[in-house]
């Protein structure tokens, strides 16, 4: 039970962390009709170069990426080499991005192996 605490802790932890910033008075309002609402595709348009990190973003002129799933391998692993193994295992995801889901690809590769894991 401390286990899924502290895990429910994190995942709370991390939920403020990505909350919006402070609100800030409003100057102007745009008003854009199909990809122009997009900032990436505006970005592109202008001629301004794209830095993609840990998120595939086709068009992008740079991108830094993580090894997700491998990534995702290695936190579950750690669960399971400190709770021994045994008992019922939760996966909360966020918004589906290319990184998120390659981490619980991982991850469930890790779990399939350990049938004491439901």
């Amino acid at each position: 039970m401390k286990t899924i605490a502290k895990l429910l802790c994190g995942v709370a932890l991390a939920a403020v962390a990505i909350a919006p910033a402070s609100a800030k008075d409003l100057n102007k309002v745009g008003i854009s009709v199909g990809l122009l609402g997009n900032p990436f595709f505006v970005a592109t348009i202008k001629g301004i170069e794209v830095a993609a990190f840990d998120v595939s973003a086709p068009g992008a002129d740079v991108t830094v990426m993580t090894n997700n799933v491998k990534a995702g391998e290695a936190a579950c692993q750690y669960l399971i080499d400190h709770t021994g193994g045994k008992g019922d295992y939760v996966i909360l995801n966020g918004p589906a991005s290319s990184s998120i889901l390659e981490r619980v690809k991982g991850c469930k590769d890790v779990l399939a192996k350990h049938p004491d894991i439901k």
